[in-house]
């Protein structure tokens, strides 16, 4: 893509704000400062590197990925990733599947506080299966996507997903009981 005018730039910027603001917003816990700085980060590679756009896919999408990139950096460079070494080997047989069918309006109440609770509790877990969880449920990457994003082997990944479930799983268990 070659320069763009103010106009042009500015139109990208509100036509994108949300979306990068709700990815920061993620991505770092729901810091909102850490959500502004890093949205203005993205705006500002943005305008430095616009001229690498190519036009094989959404604007949007570019800026997305462009976004997700710079954050997942960020994330790394203030070292607070830790990569596990060594995992244990779990499995996935081993989960029991959590369903809910309620058709009632008030358990469907019950339902959308305990989606806030466990959104919430996700925001607590360490950053080692917090991360992952993001990008599979909220970003919808694949296993290899996020390994290629987070440098971290696969099998590693899967652990950290699993985990990460069991402790959402368990605090869930917890809310159930108290709703």
């Amino acid at each position: 893509m070659d320069k763009i005018n103010k106009n042009e730039f500015e139109k990208i910027v509100k036509d994108t704000y949300k979306m990068i603001y709700n990815l920061g917003l993620r991505l770092f816990n729901y810091d909102v400062h850490e959500a502004e700085d890093f949205t203005q980060e993205v705006y500002l590679q943005l305008y430095k590197n616009i001229n690498k756009y190519d036009g094989k896919s959404k604007i949007t999408t570019w800026i997305y990925s462009l976004a997700l990139n710079l954050g997942l950096n960020k994330i790394k460079k203030k070292k607070r990733f830790k990569k596990i070494q060594n995992p244990d080997p779990v499995y996935e047989a081993d989960l029991v599947s959590y369903t809910n069918p309620e058709t009632d309006y008030l358990e469907k109440l019950d339902d959308k506080i305990l989606i806030e609770k466990v959104q919430k509790e996700l925001m607590n877990l360490p950053e080692e299966y917090r991360i992952p969880l993001i990008l599979l449920f909220y970003e919808k990457l694949s296993y290899k996507e996020m390994s290629e994003k987070l440098n971290i082997p696969e099998g590693t990944l899967k652990s950290l997903v699993y985990r990460g479930k069991l402790k959402l799983r368990e605090k869930i268990k917890e809310l159930k009981d108290i709703l």
